[in-house]
């Protein structure tokens, strides 16, 4: 609001008004010279001081604005220390708000809880009565006091009102992996406008979100030990081994099943008892177990096996030596 009074010791009206100039570095603002408005228009003496006014919005930012006044009855043209500029207020820029979104936005994060590595979206509206864009918006997290990271941008999103309009406001928005858990998280929102870039505004910090332990992975069942069955199927090839070659002319006879028995004794029976013992060790302590298939169990078996059908075999040749 500007004001001015104006005197004439004729009594005299100022002719054509009272005009109000307005400029901003070298230029005249829109408009100027202003007409001021009569504050009494039921004073008519002009002899003792007559006040007018005019309210301005002054359009542009800026600390270089000045401003005068100029009056004339007709005859002569007013004087006094208003004819002169003066300097005018400063228009300063209007720093951005930030304020949260309604529903599950409400308090800046969505959602409020969740596990180690979990995804977090961090939401906020930006409003400028200025109408300028946003130079920057940016989450900043703290954990325990300490800053978390850089600072991130955030990302635009849809419009409060119309596409432009940052009165009304802008949502922004960003998503964050938070790998490490705890309940120390504390958020803020930084932004600043295209106008003042370097003038920072920072929402007040909230304490969000808690991020907790990630569960215990589901424990798997107990792989399947072969080697007790691999063993037992070993020892039933060595005894059907052992049968077969104690097999042959005579072996019916009484003569003959004793042979045929002491072949047995020992020739296969070492062999498959050591075959089954050591099925027995590996069910009871699940050493040389089956799977792998090709490892120290199976080699274990293979050699067992194989060991003792060179003997069953080498000592069935050498009886049938003897017998020629």
């Amino acid at each position: 609001m500007f004001r001015v009074v104006y005197t004439d010791a004729d009594n005299e009206s100022a002719r054509g008004g009272v005009l109000l100039h307005v400029v901003k570095g070298v230029a005249s603002i829109p408009g100027s010279p202003f007409l001021m408005v009569d504050a009494n228009v039921s004073d008519t003496t002009f002899a003792d001081g007559k006040e007018y006014m005019r309210a301005l919005v002054l359009p542009f930012r800026g600390n270089d604005y000045r401003y005068s006044f100029t009056a004339s009855d007709g005859v002569d043209v007013a004087t006094g220390a208003p004819t002169a500029f003066l300097d005018a207020p400063d228009v300063r820029n209007r720093v951005p708000k930030m304020t949260f979104p309604t529903g599950a936005y409400a308090d800046g994060v969505e959602p409020d809880r969740g596990i180690r590595g979990s995804r977090f979206t961090f939401g906020i509206l930006y409003r400028d009565d200025d109408n300028d864009a946003p130079s920057a918006v940016e989450l900043v997290l703290e954990k325990g006091g300490v800053a978390y990271g850089l600072p991130l941008a955030m990302n635009a999103n849809a419009w409060v009102a119309l596409p432009g309009d940052y009165v009304a406001g802008r949502a922004y928005s960003v998503v964050v992996t938070l790998p490490d858990e705890g309940s120390d998280y504390v958020l803020r929102f930084r932004t600043r406008d295209a106008y003042d870039p370097t003038q920072s505004v920072d929402s007040p910090p909230r304490d969000a979100p808690d991020v907790d332990p990630a569960p215990a992975p589901p424990a798997l069942a107990p792989e399947p030990n072969w080697k007790p069955l691999v063993a037992g199927v070993f020892a039933a090839v060595l005894l059907l081994a052992a049968l077969a070659t104690a097999a042959g002319p005579g072996s019916r006879s009484y003569a003959g099943i004793r042979a045929a028995r002491k072949t047995l004794l020992f020739t296969s029976l070492p062999f498959i008892a050591l075959e089954l013992s050591t099925g027995v060790v590996s069910f009871v302590t699940g050493y040389l177990s089956i799977p792998p298939m090709i490892g120290p169990g199976t080699l274990v078996d293979a050699a067992i096996l194989v060991a003792g059908i060179f003997v069953i075999v080498f000592r069935s040749r050498r009886k049938s030596t003897e017998q020629v």
